[in-house]
């Protein structure tokens, strides 16, 4: 399996270096990124942010995490699972016993998704990892500032007025809430500290799209 740590944080934003690392990975192998299903207060906090069980999620970047899982087994059973690799979706897909949808999707493109398709979207590192290079802990360059200008419009364009967009990340609120906080987005946002026992603590943004 791989350790999914990149010799130049360049190749984090690279599909082919993606598509190569998880050819490494076999069905069973699961990596998560900050926090993941094993910790009951991160899933009892991300479940009370998903409108409804019937909602139809969109889990944006999803690799091997196996978050998606435990969601459905918690009761929410419409779950798009996309990635940029297609080793990512063909080793999920073969591996998923619970009837989920998998996609490749170059999440710096247009999304292929229609206005308003989704009740609740996640994304658990995904815009950290494309941005690495090009951010540290207190600003982001300008390439930075337009990919995820960029990236946050599609998922406000793919979100249903009053669904719930959630991201975990590393990123400071005091410039990562600024990029949620702009005029062309209909949403409020609210942003939790989690401090978990094992790794340092990062930042949940719940942005809730206005009717």
């Amino acid at each position: 399996m791989s350790d999914f740590e990149a010799p130049d944080n360049s190749l984090y934003a690279v599909p082919k270096w993606w598509d190569g690392e998880f050819k490494k990975c076999k069905k069973n192998d699961i990596y998560e990124w900050y926090t993941g299903s094993d910790d009951p207060d991160f899933i009892e906090m991300l479940c009370k942010s998903i409108p409804s069980l019937d909602s139809h999620i969109l889990h944006l970047g999803c690799g091997i995490s196996r978050i998606q899982e435990t969601l459905f087994d918690h009761g929410y059973k419409n779950i798009t699972n996309c990635d940029v690799s297609p080793s990512c979706i063909q080793l999920m897909s073969e591996s998923d016993t619970r009837g989920m949808k998998w996609e490749i999707v170059n999440l710096l493109e247009k999304f292929p998704y229609d206005d308003s398709s989704f009740d609740f979207e996640l994304d658990k590192a995904t815009l950290d990892a494309l941005i690495t290079e090009k951010a540290d802990k207190w600003t982001l360059d300008e390439e930075a500032l337009e990919i995820s200008e960029k990236y946050f419009s599609e998922i406000h364009r793919v979100l249903k007025p009053g669904g719930v967009f959630v991201q975990i990340t590393f990123g400071q609120p005091h410039f990562r809430k600024r990029l949620f906080e702009r005029d062309i987005y209909n949403w409020t946002v609210d942003v939790i500290t989690i401090e978990p026992k094992k790794s340092f603590h990062f930042f949940m943004y719940i942005c809730k799209k206005n009717q």
